[in-house]
């Protein structure tokens, strides 16, 4: 066995143990597929999948879970989706950040580097990735394909909570949301962040762990580093 190969493994099983134990048997499904969507740009948290004062949120059909005003399709199928909103890591640069998890296959849904009038242009995208993902479920649920098919939504790092002088909100790496859905994933949050979104309470999950994760999950190497 490689040091890569041991390494990842390792990553995998201390993040499951932190994760939960749902985490870990959806893991030993072994989903034949992944797809992967890309939210280019920096996908601001706090207006889509961890809402925060100042910002709508909407019941889902998960008690106890709600998602931000602009992503009602996904609430209503939010039993088929795992939220990570312990995502951290130290890089601001949307470059350095994506290189955190580089993958070939993946589907970039871009428009979230609100750097203005974010209140205004957070709409077009979240509408995009609410329309988006939502179809997928439902394609794939009435396919019977669903658990066995893992859907991943990452992004290179959420937004700060405060708008700067042009309405816009500034890069923030510190805590923010990918979120796994399909394969066994479902109905659940892990982890949670401060009041105002800007840092993540208890144990983070970095970018080695999320990928170690899918691929775990997809039992081979789908983000080759």
């Amino acid at each position: 066995m490689s040091g890569k190969t041991t390494r990842r493994r390792f990553i995998a099983t201390t993040a499951a143990s932190f994760l939960g134990a749902g985490l870990l048997s959806a893991q030993n499904r072994r989903a034949k597929r992944v797809i992967h969507l890309f939210m280019e740009g920096g996908m601001s948290h706090t207006d889509t999948f961890d809402p925060k004062p100042g910002v709508r949120s909407i019941p889902t059909n998960v008690p106890g879970i709600f998602l931000s005003e602009h992503l009602p399709l996904l609430a209503r199928r939010m039993d088929k989706i795992t939220l990570i909103r312990s995502m951290s890591h130290n890089e601001r640069s949307h470059g350095a950040a994506r290189r955190l998890l580089p993958c070939a296959e993946e589907i970039s849904i871009g428009g979230w580097d609100t750097h203005t009038e974010n209140h205004i242009r957070i709409a077009h995208p979240c509408a995009t990735l609410d329309r988006t993902l939502s179809g997928l479920l439902d394609d794939l649920e009435a396919r019977e394909t669903l658990s066995e098919t893992l859907l991943v939504v990452t992004t290179e790092f959420g937004r700060g909570a405060r708008l700067n002088a042009f309405g816009g909100r500034e890069h923030h790496s510190a805590a923010f949301t990918c979120l796994l859905a399909g394969g066994g994933f479902g109905g659940q949050v892990i982890g949670r962040t401060s009041a105002d979104g800007m840092e993540v309470i208890g144990k983070k999950t970095s970018p080695d762990e999320l990928r170690a994760m899918i691929e775990a999950a997809a039992g081979r190497d789908y983000c080759p580093s």
